[in-house]
């Protein structure tokens, strides 16, 4: 593959084999070769093309041959793949999508660079006045909140402190910050480190959704006029991530889905006093197939024999000048456990007899990328990416030890009478520095005073309903069926 070290642009010429081999000096490509395939040969190149109405791009096929030992281009990211009988009434063939040229055509034209000092960004005083998740969900119906119903981050809550655990989902209480408890003006220019988070994940999201850079941009631009530092920061990001991925993703990736949650419920045992089938989850940024040079990409509701990987993006901070990014090996292990023998959730909320596994094949394996974000600082230079290959009896211990520790310490507290009760939820001390130095517990006031004004430090969120953790009763239903055909067939 061709090095991107060349800054060229074809500013008033025709994009032609023959001129991109004399201004880049490439030497190798062929006349007659179309677009796309001269836009495959240099990327940076296929960044800077201004005039590329000279040379008809046909669709490509998948017989196409390209010179140099490039690998032939498709078409871009599919969208949706998941559309299955029991969630859809029916399956349509999605629409054609950008080639490789105009992908990063797109990419010159509406991710220019942002610079890393400061910008002039205004609020417009016109808008209502909303909390970022708020108007994200106001502009863009297809988002949702992050987080899944009992995710690898409420089990490490609960490890940390069953104490925490309860005052952050037990009773909903969430640490307000210190513009609301002294009813100031947030600073426009203040860009909370988890707004960011949601947002970069939203847009990397619907770009995989659908395959093309406007869609990526639609949640950055939504939220611009009520959070315009968010949105710069936000598209700078993506900017950094797809110019560092966006060529080995397009040719070598083959999305099977994105954000899908899958729960894994354990066989029957007492929680509360009850035998109960409780739940542990995920929520899947994504799921790939790795294509080996020449392979396109398998049609929508095809499963993949092999090749296939979740993708884990993790949007990290800087403290004290350094980048503090991190994944835990527990949340892998949880991942792989929800989707190779969990159920999948429809988007409506229903829990299907499906597995993951069952739809888009199964996978040991987990590709995690580290994008750190810190304003006025290039974070081109931490993006980092990393495979993991996990054995499946690892997988299985996890499963059992977790078991035992979430029945015996989290649902025995959670189905109990006295589940209100603060003393049923003991305190473990690891109040300061633990994710990092300077980091604070956000309930250390309810534990150290005897009477607090709660309503003037916390908010009311969501409180965690232990009923949702049960499995359906339908669902239930048709695993006991299942059970009892295959006892009787042995």
């Amino acid at each position: 593959m061709i090095t991107t070290g060349c800054k060229h642009t074809f500013e008033g010429l025709p994009l032609t084999a023959e001129v991109a081999n004399e201004v880049c000096g490439l030497g190798t490509l062929k006349a007659g070769m179309y677009l796309n395939d001269i836009a495959n040969a240099c990327l940076d190149c296929a960044f800077r093309i201004v005039d590329d109405t000279s040379v008809a791009s046909p669709p490509t096929s998948p017989s196409s041959t390209v010179d140099a030992g490039f690998v032939p281009v498709t078409g871009g990211l599919p969208l949706e793949p998941i559309m299955r009988s029991d969630e859809v009434a029916s399956q349509e063939t999605p629409p054609a999508v950008d080639s490789f040229a105009q992908r990063t055509a797109d990419i010159k034209l509406l991710l220019e660079e942002v610079p890393l000092d400061d910008n002039e960004t205004f609020v417009d005083d016109k808008l209502p006045r909303q909390t970022f998740e708020e108007s994200l969900a106001a502009s863009c119906s297809w988002w949702s909140p992050g987080g899944s119903l009992m995710g690898w981050s409420k089990l490490k809550d609960a490890r940390l402190c069953l104490r925490s655990f309860y005052y952050k989902y037990v009773l909903g209480l969430e640490r307000k910050s210190t513009d609301q408890i002294w009813e100031t003006q947030p600073d426009p220019k203040k860009v909370s480190a988890r707004d960011l988070g949601v947002l970069v994940h939203a847009a990397l999201e619907n770009f995989y959704r659908h395959g093309d850079v406007a869609a990526m941009l639609e949640p950055i631009e939504a939220i611009k006029g009520a959070h315009p530092q968010l949105s710069l920061e936000g598209r700078r990001l993506c900017n950094f991530y797809l110019r560092r991925f966006n060529d080995i993703e397009v040719k070598e990736w083959d999305v099977r889905c994105v954000e899908r949650e899958s729960r894994y419920y354990y066989p029957a045992r007492k929680a509360g006093g009850k035998r109960r089938r409780c739940c542990i989850t995920s929520r899947l940024d994504g799921c790939y197939r790795q294509m080996r040079p020449g392979e396109g990409r398998l049609p929508p509701g095809t499963r993949a024999a092999d090749n296939l990987r979740i993708h884990e993006l993790k949007t990290v901070q800087y403290i004290g000048g350094r980048l503090r990014g991190f994944y835990q090996k527990a949340q892998l292990l949880q991942q792989l456990l929800t989707f190779n023998h969990g159920h999948l959730v429809s988007k409506n909320g229903d829990v299907l007899a499906k597995s993951l596994n069952d739809i888009v094949g199964e996978t040991w394996s987990i590709t995690v990328t580290h994008l750190g974000k810190a304003m006025k600082q290039d974070p081109e230079k931490d993006i980092t990416r990393t495979t993991f290959s996990i054995p499946a009896e690892r997988v299985e211990r996890y499963r059992e030890s977790m078991g035992d520790w979430y029945y015996e310490e989290v649902l025995d507290r959670l189905f109990s009478e006295k589940k209100d009760d603060p003393r049923t939820w003991p305190m473990s001390w690891l109040c300061e520095d633990v994710h990092f130095t300077g980091w604070n517990c956000p309930f250390i006031p309810l534990c150290e005073a005897d009477e607090v004004d709660v309503d003037s430090l916390y908010t009311q969120g969501r409180k965690l309903d232990p009923a949702s953790l049960e499995m359906p009763a339908k669902l239930a239903k048709d695993a006991k069926e299942k059970t009892a055909t295959i006892a009787d067939n042995k």
